[in-house]
C-alpha cells in the first residue's frame, strides 16, 4: 500500500470534435435577478465579458452569449468568460438537449453528449457508475472527478466518492445545464479535480415559469443471452417511473423561491445469467449450494429534492436525497439484503457584496452530511472470518459531516475585463466515521469473536488559499495564471499551479496552450481502511498527482465550433482503493 500501484502513467491523445454552442439562458433576466456572484454589467459589442460572476451563476449569461455569439462559462476560472478564452476546455449540456434526447441521468448526458468524457454504468447493477476523461477510466466510484451543485462540492469527505447517475440526488427538472471542464482543476477547487470538474447548474424561477408536475413511465423487456431457453423464469417485464413537481415563484421584488422534487423507482425486467459451479471474483456459494446463476432482477428507489431561495443578495440552496439499489449479482446470487444505500443532506448560503465598481466579494457558508453503505453475502472461508461457518454478511459503511466557509474577492482593475484578479480561501472542518469491513454470521447476525470490528473515526480540517490573475494585453491575447495551496490535517500540503495562454488569430479562431497540475488527497476511509480477509491498513499514503499539458485550436462558424485538441497527461501515486 505504500507504493503506487501503477505509477507513473503517461497518456497522450489527439481529439477532434464538431459541436454546436447552444445558449442555456435565452430570456433576459430581471434587473434584480442575482445568484451567488455580482451581476455582469452590460458590455459594448467589442468588449470581453468581465469575469466577476461566481461559478455556477447563470444570471445575465444568456445576454452575453447572444452578444458574443458563443457560450459563456464560469467553471474554469470561477468567473464568467467566453468558452474560447477559458484556460481549459469547457463545454455545456443544456436542459433542452437533455429533454430532446430523452436523457434520464447526468451520466447518460455525459455519455451521449459529452466531449472527452465517458462513463461506465452497469445496468445489471453489479457495480456503481464511474466516470473517466481523456484516456483514464478507473473503477473508483468517481473519486478522480469533482462534482458540484451550483459550485457546492458534492464528493463525500469520508471516501471522496461521488456518483452521477440516480444517486446524485438532483431532480432532472431542476437542472438548467451541465458545465464540464476537462483536465486538471485543482487550482480552483482542490482535491479530486484530477480528470474533470462537473458543475450541475440549477434553474432560476424565471427558467421554471410557474409550477408543473412531471410523469415519466417506462417499460423494459426480459433479456436472455440466447443460450438459456430451458431456464425457468426470466419472463417478467420491467417498470420504471418518475414522478416530479417543480416550479418557481417570486415573493416581492427581492425574494423568490424554487423547488424541484421527484420520486424515481425502477423494478427491472428479469435477466438470465448462465449458471456456474466455480466460485470466482464476486461469485459466492453458501454451504451446500452447488450452482450460481439463473434469473434475476433488481429494484432501485431514489427520491430527491432541491430547494432554492433568493432573499436580496443572499441565495440559499438545500438538497436532500436517498438512494437504494439491489445488487443481485454480487456475492451469493439474488441474496436478500445485498444492496447499496446512500443518503445526503446539503445546505449552501451564498452572498455577494459589491464593495465598489471594481471590487466584489462573494461569500459561501456550507454544510453537508453524507451516509453510504454496501451489503453483500458470502459463503467461502476466504471471504468470511474463521468462526462464521454459516457464511457471512459483509457491510462497509461510512458517515461524513462537514462544514466550511469560502470567500472570493474579485477585482476588475480597469472596469473592462482586461486585467482582473481573484483571491480567496476555503476553510473546512469534517467529522467522519466508518466501518470498512463489518462481517456478521449470515444466520445469527453476530460479529466475529476472533477479529475486532474495524473502525475509523477522524476529525480534520482543510485550509486552502487560491489566487488567479487574468491579463488581456491585446484583443487577440489572453493570459491566465493561478495557484492554490491546500493544507489538510490528514495528508499535509499540496500546491496546484496553472498557466494558460490563448491567442485569437482571426475571426472565430482561438488557439490555447496550457499547463496545470491537480491532486487527490487520500481520504479518511482510505487512510484507515482494514479488511481482515484481504486488505491491511496502509502505513502511509501520499496525494495522487496529475500533470497535464494541452494545446487546442477552436474555429467557430456561426453556432458551430470545430475543435482540435492535443494533450499529454502524467499521473503518479495512484491509490488502489
Amino acid at each position: 500500500m505504500n507504493k503506487p500501484r501503477f505509477a507513473p502513467i503517461v497518456l497522450w491523445g489527439l481529439a477532434t470534435v464538431l459541436h454546436s454552442a447552444t445558449s442555456f439562458a435565452q430570456e433576459a433576466p430581471p434587473a434584480d435577478d442575482v445568484r451567488a456572484g455580482p451581476a455582469i454589467p452590460t458590455l459594448p459589442p467589442s468588449a470581453s465579458p468581465q469575469p466577476t460572476a461566481a461559478e455556477g451563476d447563470t444570471a445575465g449569461l444568456g445576454d452575453l452569449e447572444a452578444l458574443l455569439g458563443e457560450s459563456v462559462v464560469t467553471t474554469a476560472s470561477r468567473s464568467a468568460e467566453r468558452a474560447s478564452t477559458a484556460p481549459a476546455t469547457v463545454f455545456t449540456i443544456t436542459s433542452a438537449e437533455i429533454r430532446t434526447y430523452g436523457i434520464r441521468t447526468v451520466d447518460e448526458a455525459l455519455d451521449y453528449l459529452g466531449l472527452g468524457v465517458y462513463t461506465a454504468s452497469a445496468r445489471d447493477y453489479t457495480s456503481p457508475g464511474d466516470v473517466g476523461a481523456q484516456g483514464v477510466l478507473i473503477r473508483d466510484r468517481g473519486r478522480h472527478i469533482l462534482v458540484m451543485l451550483d459550485g457546492h462540492v458534492m464528493n463525500s469527505q469520508s471516501t471522496g466518492a461521488v456518483t452521477i447517475h440516480e444517486a446524485l440526488g438532483v431532480p432532472l427538472e431542476a437542472i438548467n445545464h451541465l458545465e464540464v471542464m476537462l483536465g486538471a482543476g485543482s487550482v480552483m477547487y482542490g482535491s479530486n479535480a484530477m480528470l474533470a470538474v462537473i458543475n450541475v447548474v440549477t434553474k432560476l424561477p424565471r427558467d421554471l415559469k410557474g409550477f408543473r408536475a412531471v410523469t415519466e413511465v417506462g417499460s423494459s423487456t426480459p433479456t436472455n443471452d440466447g443460450k438459456l431457453r430451458g431456464l425457468g423464469g426470466g419472463n417478467e417485464f420491467g417498470q420504471r417511473y418518475r414522478l416530479g413537481i417543480n416550479g418557481g415563484v417570486k415573493l416581492g421584488d427581492k425574494i423568490d423561491l424554487t423547488i424541484a422534487a421527484e420520486w424515481l423507482q425502477e423494478l427491472s425486467a428479469t435477466y438470465k445469467i448462465a449458471p456456474t459451479t466455480v466460485p470466482t471474483v464476486g461469485v459466492s456459494f453458501l454451504p451446500g449450494q452447488e450452482s450460481w446463476g439463473g434469473a434475476a432482477n433488481h429494484k432501485l428507489v431514489a427520491p430527491s429534492i432541491v430547494v432554492g431561495a433568493r432573499i436580496g443578495t443572499f441565495r440559499i440552496l438545500a438538497q436532500a436525497n436517498s438512494y437504494r439499489r439491489d445488487m443481485p449479482l454480487t456475492g451469493v446470487f439474488e441474496q436478500k439484503g445485498s444492496e447499496e444505500t446512500q443518503t445526503a443532506l446539503r445546505l449552501d448560503i451564498k452572498h455577494n457584496l459589491d464593495m465598489s465598481d471594481r471590487i466584489s466579494l462573494g461569500s459561501r457558508l456550507y454544510g453537508d452530511q453524507h451516509r453510504f453503505s454496501e451489503t453483500s453475502s458470502y459463503g467461502e472461508d476466504y471471504w468470511c472470518i474463521g468462526d462464521q461457518p454459516n457464511g457471512c454478511q459483509y457491510r462497509g459503511s461510512s458517515r461524513a459531516r462537514w462544514a466550511g466557509l469560502e470567500e472570493q474577492l474579485n477585482v476588475d482593475w480597469h472596469l473592462d475585463g482586461r486585467l482582473t484578479s481573484t483571491i480567496g480561501f476555503d476553510v473546512r472542518a469534517r467529522d467522519t466515521l466508518s466501518y470498512p469491513a463489518d462481517y456478521r454470521d449470515l444466520l445469527t447476525g453476530q460479529l466475529s469473536s476472533e477479529v475486532p470490528r474495524p473502525k475509523s473515526a477522524r476529525t480534520g480540517v482543510l485550509g486552502a488559499l487560491f489566487a488567479q490573475q487574468v491579463w488581456k494585453p491585446t484583443q487577440w491575447l489572453a493570459l491566465n495564471g493561478g495557484v492554490r495551496l491546500d493544507s489538510d490535517t490528514d495528508f499535509g500540503s499540496r500546491l496546484s499551479p496553472r498557466l494558460a495562454a490563448t491567442v485569437e488569430p482571426g475571426e472565430g479562431a482561438a488557439v490555447r496552450a496550457s499547463y496545470a497540475e491537480a491532486f487527490r488527497g487520500p481520504t479518511p476511509y482510505e487512510l484507515d481502511e482494514f479488511d481482515p480477509t484481504y486488505r491491511l491498513t496502509p502505513k502511509r499514503l501520499a496525494p495522487e498527482i496529475a500533470r497535464a499539458a494541452e494545446l487546442e485550436w477552436q474555429q467557430r462558424l456561426a453556432w458551430v465550433t470545430f475543435s482540435l485538441r492535443g494533450f499529454a497527461s502524467f499521473y503518479k501515486n495512484f491509490i488502489d482503493a
